[in-house]
Formats: C-alpha cells, structure tokens, sequence
C-alpha cells in the first residue's frame, strides 16, 4: 500500500506540472494542447484521491513501520482517532486538499476562454504534492519501533479535526478564485466583478469557519488558552483572513490587483495547511513563504485602491490596506518571537484598519451620503461611550465597541441600499459580521478573572460583569481512562440567582501509548457554560492529594457572538451562491395577418 502511495503522489505531481507547462502553451480551449492540460488535471486529481486512500489504509491498519503513520499514531488509537490522523501532519493534510484543488479547479475552468486558469491550478497541485513528496510520508523506517509518537491532542476533538478540513476546502476554494482572476488577467475583463465575488465570499466564510472551530477545539482540548479565534493566533490563521479581506477589497480590479491579492491569499492559508507558520524563537528566514504571501496580498490591494474614482475612497482604501498589512505582520511578528507584549499594538491595528475601511464603503455607498455618515459616527461614539461606562480592563474594547457600532450602521446602510437585492443582502450580512466579531471582542476586554481553591463540597465564586455571579460547588473527583488518556476530572455544580445550572466538569489528561507510557506533558480541558449574556469558563490548575482543586475562573460577556458573526458570514456565502435570475427580453406581440 506504501508504494501505490508513493507512485500515486508522484503521478499527481507529475500530471500537475504538465498541466501547468500545457496551459500555458495552449491558444485555445479547443487545442489540442488544451484539451491534454484537461485530461491531465482530472487525472492529476484522481492520483491525488489515491494517495490520500493508500495513506488512509495505512492508518487504519497501524502499520508503525511507514514514517507518517510512526509519526501521527499509536496502536492504542480508537478508529475516528486515525481517520483524524491523515490531517495530523502537513505530509498527509496536503494530499487530499490536492484533489480537492484539482477538482475545485477543473469545475470552474470548465469553460474559461483562457488556459492561464489551468496552469495557475496545476502549478498549486504540483506545489502541494511536491510538499508531500519531500517529507516522504511513504517511506519505511529502517527499524521496528514498538508504538508510534502519538496524535496531536488538538485533533481529539470533533472542532479541530473540522477546522482542518474546512481548511481543504478553503485551500481548493481560494486556488478556484485565482484561476477565475488568472483567466480574466488574461482575458483583460478588468470590470467584471460578478464572475469573482462569490468564490471569493465562500473562501471568507470557509476560513472564518475554519478559525473559529480550530479556536474552539484548541481551547476544549487544553491546548490553546483562549477560545476566540483573533485572540488566540495560531500561526498565519489570522493574517490569512486579513489577505482575503484585502483579496475582497481588489476585487473592484478584476485584472491585476484581484490576481495578486488572491494569490498572497492562497500563499498565507497554504502556509498554515503546510506549517510553514512561524514560531518562537524562529527567525524570518523560516517564514518567508508567509511574509511573502502577505506582501502580495496588500500590494493586490493597494493597487485596487489606487483605481478608486473619488479620492476620499481611493486615500481611505489605501490607509485601511496599509493598517491591516502592519497587523498581521505584527501577529506574525508576536508568534515568530513569542511577543506576547505586541497583542495590544496588533489589535488597535485592527481596530483603526477595520474602520477605516468601513468609512471607505460609506464614501461608495453614499446615496443619502451626509446621513449615513452622521449615522455610522453616532453609532461609534455610543459603542465607545458604552464601553467607557462598563469600566473595561482593557482599552481596547473602547476601540472594538466603536467598530462594532460603526459596522452595524453600515449593515443599516445596506439594507437601505440601491443594489441588487442579493448584494445588499451579502453586504449587510458580512457588515453585520464585522459588528459581531468587534463586539465579541470588546467581551474579552470586560472580562472577569480570578482563581480560587476549592475542597470537596465546598464552593467558590466567580463574579460576573452583567448580572449576578456564579457559585460552583465542588462535587468530587473522578479517574477513568479516555482512549489513549488517564483522566482525572472534576465535577462542579454552578449556581446563579438560586438556579441550579447544569453540571460541569474540567479535567487534566495524560495521553499514553500502548505501554502505557506518557507521549507528553498533561493537558486541562476547561469548562464552559453560556448563560445568556456571558459564558462561564473553568480550568483546573492542580488536583490535591485531599481532592482540593485549584481553579481559574473566567467570566466573558458576549463570547457566543463569535459563532454568530460566523453564521452572518455563512449567509453572506449562500446568498452569492443564489443563482440570479436574468430578465428576458421583451418580444413583440404577433399579431395574425401581419408579416
């Protein structure tokens, strides 16, 4: 199995590049040529599906022996576990989000005039197999190890193993959207929007999607500190997103600029799939890839901004570019060297960039021009004020409270829009989104943290910034084995205003192979429980001899917002999927008699 494989991996490295040199040899669709590049990349993505099945089969059967499955399992793996472990490593994540590339690409060049579309696909399926043929996941080991090294803890949850498939398919949607950008650089439609924005819509709310059940499932396994997707970065997630929303402000372009962006926007999200991320204490040499990717992305959108007709547009666009860029290379930046200091500096650059853009879609939708504005500055100074009369921790969620009331005004604007009925539905959804996200994270800045020790039956207080605070009564402590994982959990019975809320329960984890032997340090899994308002989150520090628990507790206000910012995303997507129908032209009546 280990060499139908290897051979399958080469195939489709091999059909990709041929694909790529045919493309851009071809003339014609109807070349012959052109037709080869076709044949070549359908067949590139059947021996993409191969290998991914033959890497698959060999997880399903614990063969120790290759060196992907030494590296991603261990015996003791449960079967969803090892499905799960075929995303474990770049080696293996690579493979099936190269069939999906090749098909992703072959529906939309289906038919395109130009092959350039072609070719950008078939160099991103070489690209990808070529990644996976180098970390050579097929190989035998020159020895028999007793056990393997052991899933990741992260994909032991059902949101992780999801944001990393969602993260294929952002891969395959974000290659459609720059072979629809390449065909059109070449065909010189430099105006037509309609073709680009909807594969570009999906690519946004798939990575969104992908951020935000990679953010939850990190946070549930122990392994991430926070559940929310821009305050817990993980490599280039973030900075991903903010090249799409640079890709989406060149779509005005369709040429050029709309290539460019797209295409350091498929740099950034293949750098997470690939972990080509940065990481403390690496230097820049080693994220390159993704510096370069990002330099794209704003060099795509700056380029569009510069086209803007009205100068106040064209100067706001430009601004709001370069803000955005100077935060997710201060992401990049705080990961790379482990710059926790820089998390306030990233975010107020993501306050004033995402504002600033927001005033250049109120100078281009400006019918009522003088009263949409006063509207959206209003708006802002009454989130701001709201924030201050909190008494937030953090200064910065004076700053999001402003853009979520800034954003809202302009899903109002949309609404009152003088569009089609399906782009101001996509722009109220994804401004309303925005609003959502800002006021989710103005949440983390009201939050309420303390740490408590608790002794079985006793109980502990968490107070809450809106309405009563939480009492958790100690319950007792239980032992069991989970899997592959020794785990010792505690259960705790919350209270608020006299109502018994449902029980929780936060433990620490010991993952283990067959020998029984630890693979790495425990992990906490927290707690948590959304009542209203706020959600309530429990992590366990230390577990006592005497079962005393030492606890940390938090209480978040509008932390679920998250998912609804995600759900707007989402509708946004499905709305530019909605075919739209086309008037017919009116005919003439014929009249009997005349000719």
């Amino acid at each position: 199995m280990a060499t139908i494989g290897l051979l399958a991996s080469w195939a489709a490295a091999l059909f990709g590049g041929w694909t790529l040199v045919a493309g851009l040899t071809a003339t014609a669709p109807g070349h012959p040529v052109r037709r080869s590049a076709d044949r070549a990349l359908v067949a590139g993505a059947v021996a993409a599906l191969i290998a991914s099945g033959a890497l698959l089969a060999l997880l399903l059967s614990g063969d120790v022996t290759i060196t992907y499955v030494a590296r991603s399992m261990t015996t003791n793996l449960p079967f969803a576990y090892r499905v799960a472990a075929l995303w474990n490593l770049p080696a293996g994540a690579v493979l099936p989000t190269a069939a999906l590339v090749a098909i992703a690409g072959r529906v939309v060049t289906y038919r395109s005039h130009s092959s350039l579309g072609t070719a950008a696909i078939g160099a991103i399926l070489m690209a990808l197999c070529a990644a996976s043929l180098a970390a050579t996941p097929f190989s035998t080991l020159p020895w028999v190890p007793t056990d393997g090294l052991g899933l990741s803890p992260e994909l032991q949850h059902p949101l992780s193993l999801a944001g990393r498939v969602v993260l294929s398919l952002v891969v395959a949607v974000a290659a459609a959207h720059v072979a629809q950008s390449a065909d059109h650089l070449a065909s010189d439609r430099r105006r037509d929007v309609g073709a680009l924005e909807p594969v570009l819509v999906v690519t946004i709310a798939l990575l969104s999607v992908a951020m935000w059940t990679a953010a939850r499932g990190s946070y549930a396994t122990g392994v991430s500190a926070s559940p929310e997707p821009l305050l817990s970065w993980r490599g280039a997630m973030t900075p991903a997103l903010l090249a799409l929303v640079l890709a989406w402000r060149a779509r005005s372009d369709g040429s050029t600029a709309s290539f460019t962006a797209s295409l350091g926007a498929l740099g950034l999200i293949s750098a997470v799939l690939l972990g080509a991320t940065p990481r403390a204490a690496a230097g820049w040499e080693q994220s390159a890839f993704t510096v370069a990717s990002l330099s794209a992305a704003v060099i795509g959108a700056l380029l569009a901004a510069w086209q803007e007709r009205a100068m106040a547009q064209r100067l706001l666009s430009v601004l709001g570019a370069l803000l955005l860029a100077c935060a997710g290379a201060t992401m990049l930046w705080s990961t790379a060297h482990d710059g926790a200091g820089l998390a306030p500096a990233a975010q107020w650059l993501l306050i004033v960039g995402g504002a600033t853009l927001v005033g250049a879609s109120l100078d281009a939708d400006r019918r009522d021009g003088r009263r949409l504005h006063m509207l959206a500055l209003s708006a802002a100074v009454a989130g701001a004020g709201l924030a201050a009369a909190l008494g937030p921790h953090e200064s910065s969620a004076i700053g999001w409270s402003a853009l979520a009331g800034a954003s809202a005004a302009l899903a109002v604007g949309r609404v009152a829009g003088t569009s089609s009925l399906r782009a101001r539905l996509t722009g109220t959804c994804a401004s309303l989104a925005v609003a959502l996200a800002a006021a989710a994270a103005a949440g983390q800045g009201w939050a309420r943290e303390s740490s408590a020790t608790v002794a079985g039956g006793a109980t502990a207080t968490a107070d809450s910034p809106i309405g009563a605070a939480f009492v958790l009564a100690h319950q007792g402590i239980s032992r069991f084995e989970d899997g592959n994982a020794h785990v010792e959990a505690v259960a705790l019975e919350p209270t608020r205003d006299g109502r018994t809320l449902p029980l929780l329960s936060t433990d620490r984890r010991e993952y283990v192979d067959s020998r029984d032997e630890l693979l790495a340090r425990a992990l906490t899994r927290p707690a948590t429980l959304a009542s209203r308002f706020v959600e309530l989150r429990v992590r366990v520090d230390d577990i006592a001899a005497d079962e005393r628990v030492q606890l940390r507790l938090a209480v978040i206000p509008l932390a679920a917002v998250w998912g609804l910012a995600v759900a707007c995303l989402v509708l946004a997507a499905i709305s530019q999927l909605v075919p739209v129908a086309r008037a017919r032209p009116a005919t003439a009546p014929v009249h009997p008699g005349i000719a």
